[in-house]
């Protein structure tokens, strides 16, 4: 019996190819040599019969690689490959937004969220980071929990459950956050009168804990069957939480505008309020939220059904956000903007109802403010659309796993260190990509293994401040090398510095000092030096 599609479903899927297309924008533009090589090289090593945690050091649950790597086994080892996913796996996240949305503030209201939120998930150029898949179980589980509440059915509220679970095997900071926030919801809902939709539920939590189980719980025992506790706990536990922050944290900006770019002429200052503008909607909006749930209580215009719902939005938002403020940078505020293009409908929606002068000039600024978060992002947009159409600083095509990917003439050194490796290093030798020093660091280029065609010799392949700096990593990292007999290596020279303790060095040269007795520079290429032995 064919389907037959209602205007509804018609409209998600309009909904969905749209947003696949503004995703797909700048597709063959750039590499991210570290954020996307961490899961396209790891899926390879995934496909290779290493398990994470075990045989490679990685702070992000399985979920990603084993997808990913499950992507690669039916389209091949490839970027394009990746990135035609990640416009999947994008796309799919902007649905479940709108719907969010139309559940909060209706259809109308919920297509302005949409595009607001299409926006801020299409300038995520991270590409297959595990944030994006667990915001799709993040924002699932919160459009089942809310449908639960409306309709009483225990099937939604498993849904929910299982849905936050599965935001788990992708991110455990966030899978672990939003089945927090909707115990506590669904904890508080249980004291709420019953209504004629949603008779009470005593045993609402366990029908909850029941579908997180059943999602997160088979991928959580088989890591223990296959991976020490130790491992387990230090690489998704105590080091996200303890020393990440340290090493990779950056200040959140100032609460106000820098003034003193006024003295710099309205073009200056006009670019710090664009910078600074998207850091504090999501508070403004919050505390926003807030204050309209209190006008409301007093003139006795609450819901209480209503306010559970705006609730939960609104400490899943806060999670988000403060996780977010560890690493403060825009592609981290990405989460939480999903969440908020809901709620900023929901505030349109309330201030619409006040019909007061007070109320329109709130939505006034309100939509003012949303539209100089997007300014930066659109206009990145455009530029990319631009490059695409007519290449002027995307000009270097790369080939292999990289085939159809354009990079910058200046990335010339990259492509000839990666070629370089292809023709020299033997099919099947392992190499070793590090940088010139190991007692301060950023980022290791994890992109030449995965395009150079070459595994690592060692089992961190992602060097990290506060792990490769330390002295017992960089021992383990040396009897890895020996261990394999590894005569390559691909070092680079460190450029960044930022304010946390990646720029501080550790005094630790054990590393250094054992490459320099036994390897030799053979090429440089600008910042990449490959050394032999």
């Amino acid at each position: 019996m064919p389907v037959r599609l209602h205007r509804p479903h018609l409209f998600l899927i309009l909904v969905g190819l749209v947003s696949a297309a503004y995703c797909a924008i700048g597709l063959q533009l750039g590499l991210s040599r570290y954020d996307e090589a961490l899961p396209v090289y790891g899926a390879t090593r995934v496909l290779a019969g290493d398990i994470p945690q075990r045989d490679f050091w990685s702070m992000y649950p399985a979920g990603q690689f084993y997808t990913l790597a499950g992507v690669f086994a039916l389209a091949g080892k490839s970027i394009m490959a990746e990135r035609i996913w990640y416009v999947i796996v994008a796309s799919t996240l902007c649905v479940l937004l709108y719907v969010l949305a139309a559940q909060m503030a209706g259809r109308r209201r919920a297509l302005p969220a949409w595009i607001f939120g299409l926006i801020w998930v299409g300038s995520y150029e991270l590409r297959v980071n595990p944030a994006l898949a667990g915001m799709i179980g993040v924002t699932a589980s919160l459009v089942a929990l809310i449908a639960y509440h409306r309709s009483g059915k225990r099937s939604l509220l498993f849904a929910a459950g299982w849905c936050a679970g599965t935001a788990a095997l992708y991110r455990q900071d966030m899978g672990g956050a939003i089945v927090a926030v909707e115990m506590v919801a669904i904890l508080l809902l249980s004291w709420l009168p019953a209504s004629a939709q949603r008779p009470r539920d005593k045993r609402g939590l366990l029908v909850y804990a029941a579908g997180a189980t059943l999602a997160a719980g088979p991928a959580f025992v088989a890591a223990l069957a296959a991976v020490p506790r130790s491992e387990l706990w230090q690489q998704l536990v105590v080091f996200p939480i303890r020393v990440f922050p340290a090493v990779r944290g950056l200040p959140y900006p100032a609460p106000l505008p820098d003034l003193a770019l006024l003295a710099h002429g309205p073009v200056a200052f006009s670019k710090g309020i664009l910078a600074w503008a998207p850091y504090y909607f999501p508070m403004f909006v919050l505390f926003a939220m807030l204050v309209m749930e209190i006008v409301d209580a007093r003139s006795g215009r609450r819901d209480p059904e209503r306010a559970w719902e705006v609730g939960a939005l609104w400490l899943a938002s806060v999670v988000l956000l403060v996780k977010g403020m560890v690493r403060t940078d825009l592609s981290n505020l990405m989460p939480v903007y999903v969440i908020l293009s809901a709620l900023a409908a929901w505030l349109l929606k309330r201030a619409a109802n006040h019909h007061t002068l007070l109320a329109r000039l709130f939505a006034v600024v309100l939509v003012a403010w949303a539209l100089t978060t997007v300014v930066v992002p659109v206009k990145r947009k455009l530029s990319l659309l631009g490059e695409t159409i007519r290449p002027r600083e995307y000009t270097l095509a790369m080939d292999g796993r990289a085939a159809g990917i354009r990079v910058r003439a200046a990335d010339l050194p990259f492509k000839q260190a990666v070629d370089y490796v292809r023709e020299n290093v033997p099919a099947g030798e392992r190499i070793f990509v590090g940088m010139l020093r190991h007692d301060r660091l950023y980022t290791n280029d994890v992109m030449i293994y995965f395009l150079s065609e070459r595994d690592a010799a060692t089992r961190y392949h992602e060097l990290h401040p506060g792990l490769t700096t330390t002295e017992p990593n960089q021992r383990e990292i040396i009897a890895d090398l020996e261990q394999a007999h590894a005569r390559w290596l691909v070092l680079e020279e460190e450029h960044v510095n930022e304010p946390n303790q990646s720029s501080v060095s550790s005094g630790v040269h054990v590393l250094d000092d054992f490459i320099r007795q036994h390897f030799s520079p053979r090429a440089r290429f600008g910042e990449y030096t490959v050394w032999g032995r």
